[in-house]
């Protein structure tokens, strides 16, 4: 079943080392190398409302299942979250100030800045997919529970990251995953990828913001990866927008059924 993962071409960053290149003076540079054409069909599935919650419940701690909540509701890549750090600030809550703008995660003003992502091959923190650094809008369903994470003993510092080891460490992605597909059969659902949970961001978004905004959002380098989004925008009044931008054109000729209505 295709769940909508992005297909990936790569090319191993020690290749370069291993030969003695250096990409940043060879010629073969990227303007002038033939990249391969991804066309997305805009099938893909995803998780209901009830079917995230059901994942939530079935996670074996909090912050599993904030992360979860947070990778659906912010449509952040897993290692964006990974690498998403603190303090989590909150004008409620007293142990930080409010609003700090150097925090990746701000909850008094409600935006997840996303500037770094963990690369679990690379063992290494780096710039996001896209090369920019964006913000996403913070829903509020999502500020208790990340509260609740800023309340914990330990690691709540500007150094720290909002989701960690039991050591402050960065959690490992391939143990992640084995958690998540975990918690998929616990709570009976269906083997969906953890890169789907981003879907049901963009699925939501794509229904009150411009295409453009969206995949700002979602850190999409082209607008044509953002369009497998487009059929789930609401379209109850479309019939009537067609209708409208026909009018003044008899078109009942072309259609037999009103040609009859018509007639009548």
């Amino acid at each position: 079943m295709y769940t909508g993962s992005t297909p990936v071409v790569a090319f191993p960053r020690k290749s370069s080392k291993r030969v003695g290149l250096s990409l940043a003076r060879n010629q073969a540079s990227a303007e002038m190398v033939d990249r391969p054409t991804v066309r997305y069909s805009g099938e893909f599935d995803r998780f209901d409302a009830d079917e995230l919650a059901a994942l939530a419940r079935a996670a074996v701690d909090h912050q599993e299942s904030t992360l979860y909540l947070a990778a659906a509701w912010t449509g952040l890549r897993q290692g964006e979250l990974l690498g998403c750090g603190g303090p989590l600030t909150n004008s409620t809550c007293r142990r930080y100030p409010a609003a700090a703008s150097a925090n990746d995660v701000d909850l008094a003003g409600q935006r997840v800045r996303v500037r770094r992502a963990w690369s679990q091959a690379a063992k290494a923190e780096k710039a996001p997919k896209s090369g920019k650094v964006r913000s996403v809008p913070l829903v509020a369903e999502l500020i208790p529970p990340l509260d609740r994470l800023s309340q914990r003993e330990h690691f709540t510092g500007e150094d720290d990251l909002v989701f960690c080891t039991e050591v402050g460490e960065h959690l490992n992605g391939w143990t992640m995953r084995r958690k998540y597909h975990a918690a998929l059969k616990r709570a009976g659902l269906r083997k969906l990828t953890m890169h789907s949970l981003r879907h049901c961001f963009g699925t939501v978004a794509v229904r009150a913001f411009p295409l453009s905004d969206v995949q700002a959002m979602l850190g999409h380098a082209h607008v044509t990866t953002t369009m497998r989004y487009v059929h789930h925008r609401p379209g109850a009044d479309d019939a009537a927008k067609l209708s409208s931008a026909f009018r003044g054109n008899d078109v009942s000729p072309l259609v037999p059924a009103l040609a009859a209505e018509t007639a009548v």
